[in-house]
């Protein structure tokens, strides 16, 4: 197998659902370490990067809509109805997380109700982004760029808001399963690193 197939198979299983960046990772760098490639494991970091990251802004702009045309379908009001209700679960759970941190931020606070309402929004939705970005810079299962990103569409995110978002919380959790999987390779007598 040469370098451009194990970069692809980086690529592609990195934009699959559930397996993600957290799959892609160590298995680009198994398939280079299996096949002896000559390659800084790097590069298998931003193929699978940048493959997990393809999908979020189509799943922000899209998810809603495509979600509620299936739920006027016969075939698939079931899959819409449970799509739905799995991302209004969590992203309702991130709101009153923040809707809670917000308030005790706000009683703490001698102004006027004017400049309360309006420190209260903005202090909301650092408080809503910033419980997304850790949501999907955690790299455990169903943390990743699909789900985040379902749930930033569900909140309402415009594009330019949501997908930095969710890109940077992906290139956190990206960063940590590289640095976990070079430990694993290393602690296996593997070295990976070529420069």
């Amino acid at each position: 197998m040469n370098t451009f197939l194990v970069l692809l198979v980086t690529f592609l299983v990195a934009a699959l659902p559930v397996v993600e960046l957290k799959g892609a990772i160590p298995l680009g760098l198994g398939l280079a370490a299996y096949y002896g490639l000559d390659i800084n494991p790097w590069i298998y970091f931003l193929f699978a990067f940048v493959g997990s990251c393809l999908p979020a802004p189509f799943i922000i702009a899209f998810l809603r809509p495509v979600l509620n045309y299936l739920g006027k379908t016969k075939m698939f009001k079931g899959l819409s109805k449970w799509l739905h209700k799995r991302f209004s679960k969590r992203t309702s759970a991130i709101n009153q997380k923040a809707d809670q941190k917000a308030d005790d931020y706000i009683d703490n606070l001698n102004d006027n109700t004017d400049q309360k309402s309006e420190v209260r929004k903005k202090r909301l939705n650092w408080l809503k982004y910033t419980a997304l970005f850790v949501f999907v810079a955690v790299p455990l299962p169903l943390t990743g760029c699909w789900t985040g990103s379902g749930i930033a569409s569900f909140m309402g995110l415009k594009l330019k808001v949501g997908v930095p978002i969710v890109v940077l919380g992906n290139l956190v959790a990206g960063l940590l399963v590289m640095a976990m999987s070079l430990a694993g390779f290393e602690i296996a007598g593997i070295s990976l690193i070529k420069f």
